[in-house]
């Protein structure tokens, strides 16, 4: 890639989003841009990855002002349920695709359904030059796509540096932090099952994320919650100058998510040095925050119920994990290294079609 030659970024939908993909995408972005990279951010219409005809015919058009010899990011979340498109735009710029996660790994999808995401996403990713992933996890998992391993580069999510959380604890109730949209994915339903037995300790739970994804499923989530009356508050999607404050106040975070290409909150809470507990799906295991936490299967209730128990009542054991986390936040990349990742890859897949 000539040193000023502009590399557009293919947004699913409005970049400013507040979910953990889109904030990837703003961050790489804006890192890219302060290593000296010029990118042109293209933001597509609402609605994918489920996107109406009329939105799948201006997705198109937009697609197709892109110049030809174009160096291009698309996201997955577009790009996965566009493989026509993908094919018409490949054809005649230099195409890399993100995927977070495979579209098919989403939770509570019909098996008809996560079949033709897979096949969809699998012909998509035909068309790529390149792919760029979240986590060594997700490159493997490509490999089910037919993906070899040369054309795939993992470049993590970053995280910035944080003041240490200074906890609620013994001044109020352990505080306990969730952040991550209202999707079935994420198992919002399993941590406030696990909550039910655990009445008699003294907790709060702040949940952080929005409701708008998955309006019934929310809805029914946030149904279960008045449950507990004033000890669990949803708060909805938050600006990111609204989060610190729930960060520095928590004494355990807390992930029952079934399934994440990474984990971003996970690594978030591990920069402030919180203890965490998190389920194991997907990438979760192999991340630096990951093998900080103390894990408990995807799904298992009674299992995270236990955990729960354990931790609240037992500040050593929350110590012990508060440890783990000191020291995973030592090694977690930044947004400017994984934003220069990213720029150098593009520079050298250019120069790559030069030789």
């Amino acid at each position: 890639m000539a040193q000023n030659q502009t590399i557009h970024f293919i947004f699913p939908g409005d970049p400013d989003t507040r979910t953990g993909g889109y904030a990837y995408g703003r961050e790489i972005v804006a890192a890219m841009r302060r290593a000296g990279a010029k990118v042109q951010v293209v933001a597509l219409p609402d609605g994918f990855p489920v996107p109406t005809d009329d939105i799948r015919r201006r997705a198109a058009g937009m697609l197709a002002e892109i110049p030809d010899g174009a160096a291009v990011i698309f996201d997955g979340l577009a790009c996965g349920v566009l493989p026509e498109e993908t094919a018409a735009l490949s054809a005649r710029t230099r195409l890399t695709a993100l995927v977070h996660h495979p579209l098919a790994d989403e939770s509570g999808l019909e098996e008809s359904e996560s079949r033709r995401l897979f096949e969809s996403e699998k012909q998509s990713l035909t068309y790529a030059r390149h792919v760029i992933v979240t986590s060594g996890y997700t490159a493997l998992r490509l490999r089910d796509f037919g993906v070899e391993d040369d054309r795939v580069t993992v470049i993590e999510p970053g995280t910035e540096a944080a003041p240490l959380a200074r906890g609620t604890y013994p001044d109020g109730p352990v505080s306990l932090l969730a952040v991550a949209s209202v999707t079935p994915r994420k198992g919002y339903p399993d941590l406030l099952q696990a909550l039910k037995p655990l009445g008699d300790l003294d907790w709060r739970l702040d949940c952080v994320g929005g409701l708008e994804m998955s309006p019934a499923h929310a809805r029914g989530v946030l149904a279960k919650a008045a449950d507990f009356g004033d000890r669990v508050r949803f708060h909805g999607a938050l600006p990111p100058d609204a989060l610190p404050p729930l960060y520095d106040s928590a004494d355990l975070f807390v992930s029952p998510s079934h399934y994440e290409g990474y984990g971003m909150a996970i690594a978030e809470a591990a920069a402030c040095g919180l203890p965490i507990l998190a389920a194991s799906g997907g990438a979760v295991p192999f991340t630096t925050a990951g093998r900080a936490a103390r894990l408990i299967k995807p799904g298992d209730i009674s299992g995270l119920s236990a955990a729960l128990k354990g931790l609240i009542g037992d500040p050593k054991a929350r110590q012990g994990l508060r440890e783990a986390s000191l020291a995973a936040r030592k090694e977690l990349p930044t947004w400017d290294d994984s934003g220069m990742r990213c720029f150098l890859l593009m520079r050298g897949l250019a120069k790559d079609d030069q030789t």
